[in-house]
């Protein structure tokens, strides 16, 4: 599940970052996300900044979930 969440806020990183490079470049045909939805017209680079920050919360949350995990205490009853 780790594993789905890291891949879900890399996604989302990349979709933010990447609207908001193209909307400042130039407004040019993209895949992005943002530059497709209706009702965020006029609103992407606010949108891709929080797509992107979203991301990095989710990567980082799956990344820190997976070091350390549950510590079993040995020796105590």
């Amino acid at each position: 599940m780790k594993e789905i969440v890291g891949l879900v806020g890399v996604l989302l990183v990349a979709q933010g970052v990447g609207g908001v490079v193209n909307r400042l470049a130039g407004d040019g045909p993209s895949w992005f996300l943002v530059n497709h939805v209706e009702f965020l017209r006029g609103y992407e680079i606010p949108a891709g900044v929080v797509l992107a920050v979203l991301g990095l919360v989710l990567a980082g949350t799956a990344t820190v979930s997976g070091r350390g995990g549950r510590k079993e205490e040995e020796g105590h009853e």
